[in-house]
């Protein structure tokens, strides 16, 4: 299984479990360490590592930033507080591809 690794200064990384857990063990030693896509990641520079983050979503269309408003065909559609309870959260489809890639390099 992949994860998703994101440091501090907003670098982002797919990784797999045995990454995970090597950055882990790694921790506070100091050192670089390699990941299989070639980067080097200090480990006390990671803010998180796990499953992609979930973004606020009302049918399928992602909020903006303000989480009452998203853009569809070009235009803004701003929710009527009487739809706040139908917002979802759904994995951030910036990661789809990555995930189902990197999973198939683990094959």
């Amino acid at each position: 299984m992949s994860k998703v690794l994101i440091t501090f200064s907003g670098r982002e990384h797919i990784i797999t479990d045995e990454e995970a857990e090597g950055l882990a063990m790694a921790f506070g030693s100091g050192s670089l360490v390699k990941l299989r896509s070639g980067a080097y990641v200090n480990p006390s520079s990671i803010e998180y590592i796990g499953p992609p983050p979930k973004i606020p979503c009302w049918q399928g269309y992602p909020l903006n930033k303000d989480g009452r408003s998203f853009w569809r065909e070009g235009a803004l559609v701003k929710l009527d507080p009487d739809n706040f309870n139908e917002i979802e959260y759904l994995p951030d489809p910036k990661y789809k591809r990555a995930m189902v890639d990197a999973n198939k390099l683990l094959k």
